[in-house]
């Protein structure tokens, strides 16, 4: 089994980030020469926009070899309105941010619209491009081409903050800034819906969350941070030129992430400050540095792809120096576990629903009703339409024609606000303990929870509270998603789709991969919530015996038809459904 420090995104990594802070604050002070100063400071700077990137890459799992040209125009940017239009070095860095920030959600509007290599591509010709932009005679007037440009001074009462020790510490105070906002998001909300999306975006969408407008987030604010290393660059460079943000660079980037480790915000600032100093203070000629990053890159993707925040958090694990769980086993908040939420007994009517894909029609006027408070079954072949009549009624299809309405309570066309659903393959996120994935289901609800620390508290109560209605043991609920079995990963998906009282249930093959005795347990949690809070459950199950058991009606699809409709057992009894389904086998057979 993959450990958490070899393959996922990391949380709680505020330790680590105090740790490395801690030690560039006292070598900042420490007697070494001038030109290391220099050198480590710059690596800061650079490392700001790892952080950055760690976002996009670490947390959202997408590679990017353009970032650099971010880092370019933050720096040109800045240099320019500085001392081409005498604009204070904070304004000028400022306005370059916000130039950079809108820049980035144009290109990324473009960009994350291909696939992901797509995007390694298209982030990879940006650099490309904005190299041969600065270097070009388009724009000699404002970046005088490949002569490069004078950066800008800065003084505070008399201070060079360009220079020396002064320099150091503004790059530390803002990586420092940086790497704390960060460290806060990646354990909060934002830092959960980036692993939601790498992990499915369907089931990202299903909770209400755009993945488009996810990624797009992340590369902005990953662009963002990268315009800001790239002011710091320019701070106390001197001088700035094309080659310095062209595609070595990017590719330098990207590796500082990845040596330092991706999905970790201490890593690649160990891996920037490492990458920036080691070449130089080696005195490596520059074919030997390009050697250098290839060879780092192939180590870290063969053998240590946690890079050295992996290996670090490995060594600590294994020497037992683990910092204590902000919520640790079976500190469950009892006023939190009180505040259980109503369920609305809803219940579904589908008319005409017709789906085309191309040529292909995957439903043909299918029609049915569920009534409110019952167990339903959708059952039929492989190819049925089944999975497609399910993405219809929670919103992740839009049926070509016909209706899909829930009826009780609330009469609305709006069936994905009222129902919540679950997914065949594992839709757990590795890297999120198993309340963090449940608590991913109150994200529409997340406003009415209050705000900062009471919210995370009502979520996080209201998670476990799920989990033990469905008999998951507190001692599982701080467990991570890589360390759950199968059947436990199918209850903390279950109880995802039930924590935000849904009216309306959707189980897509909950029973598949799991053992007569685990089959058991779902079995028993389905009846339970069904006879316990009335909630509406329809499922999809190929195990005849399962369905008999829970279900109370069915509904037979055949080649995107509805074949027969009605008592569960009356419609497993018909004809046509045991020649098509149950391929006509014996009484003893269809009851296992």
């Amino acid at each position: 089994m993959s450990t958490p420090s070899t393959t996922f995104a990391h949380s709680r990594t505020w330790p680590a980030c105090l740790i490395v802070l801690a030690a560039l604050a006292l070598i900042g002070i420490a007697p070494i020469s001038p030109a290391l100063i220099f050198l480590m400071a710059t690596g800061m700077a650079w490392a700001v926009a790892a952080v950055g990137l760690d976002a996009f890459s670490g947390y959202l799992g997408q590679v990017s070899f353009g970032h650099a040209s971010f880092v370019g125009a933050g720096a040109y940017g800045t240099t320019v309105l500085s001392t081409d239009y005498g604009w204070s070095f904070p304004a000028a860095a400022a306005v370059s941010m916000v130039g950079v920030a809108a820049l980035g959600a144009i290109l990324g509007s473009v960009l994350l619209r291909l696939q992901e290599f797509g995007v390694i591509l298209g982030t990879f010709f940006l650099t490309v491009v904005s190299t041969a932009l600065l270097s070009g005679t388009l724009l000699a007037g404002v970046t005088n081409a490949a002569s490069g440009h004078q950066t800008p001074q800065f003084l505070i009462a008399g201070t060079n903050l360009s220079i020396g020790s002064a320099y150091y510490y503004v790059c530390w105070f803002v990586l420092a800034v940086v790497v704390t906002v960060s460290a806060c998001l990646v354990d909060a909300a934002p830092g959960r819906i980036l692993r939601l999306v790498k992990r499915s975006a369907p089931v990202a969408r299903s909770l209400g969350i755009s993945s488009y407008r996810v990624r797009l987030a992340a590369f902005v604010w990953s662009a963002t941070l990268s315009a800001l290393a790239g002011s710091l660059i320019a701070l106390g460079a001197g001088y700035i030129s094309p080659d310095n943000f062209g595609v070595q660079a990017s590719i330098m980037l990207f590796a500082m992430v990845a040596v330092g480790g991706l999905g970790s915000i201490a890593g690649p600032v160990v891996g920037a400050v490492l990458l920036l100093t080691l070449p130089n203070q080696l005195q490596f000629a520059q074919t030997a540095q390009q050697i250098l990053f290839a060879s780092l890159l192939l180590v870290v993707f063969v053998g240590a792809r946690g890079g050295l925040y992996g290996i670090a958090a490995t060594t600590a694990s294994r020497l037992g120096l683990q910092f204590p769980r902000r919520h640790p086993a079976g500190a469950v908040q009892p006023d939190a576990l009180d505040a259980r939420p109503p369920v609305r007994a809803l219940g579904l009517s589908l008319h005409g629903v017709t789906l085309d894909y191309g040529g292909v029609r995957a439903l043909d006027d299918v029609g049915f009703d569920v009534r409110a408070g019952t167990v339903h079954a959708l059952i039929g072949p492989n190819g049925a339409g089944k999975t497609s009549l399910l993405n219809c009624i929670t919103g992740l299809e839009r049926p070509t024609s016909g209706t899909i309405n829930v009826t009780g309570e609330v009469e609305s066309e709006r069936v994905p606000k009222h129902a919540h659903r679950t997914f065949q393959n594992q839709a757990v996120v590795p890297d999120l303990t198993a309340a963090q994935n449940v608590a991913l289901g109150l994200h529409d609800d997340r406003k009415q929870l209050g705000r900062g620390r009471a919210r995370s508290r009502a979520l996080d109560g209201r998670a476990r509270r799920a989990l033990l209605d469905l008999g998951v043991p507190e001692s599982r609920h701080d467990a991570g998603g890589w360390q759950l079995s199968l059947a436990e990963s199918k209850l903390v998906d279950l109880a995802r789709g039930i924590v935000g009282a849904p009216g309306l249930l959707v189980l897509d093959e909950p029973t598949a991969g799991l053992s007569h005795e685990e089959m058991g347990t779902i079995s028993g949690v389905v009846q339970r919530l069904n006879q316990e809070t009335g909630l509406t459950i329809v499922v999809v199950s190929h195990h005849v015996g399962w369905v008999r058991t829970v279900t109370t009606s069915a509904t037979v699809l055949s080649v995107g038809k509805v074949l027969a409709e009605g008592r569960t057992e009356d419609v497993l009894a018909l004809p046509e459904t045991r020649t098509t389904f149950l391929g006509d086998r014996s009484d003893d057979e269809v009851s296992r």
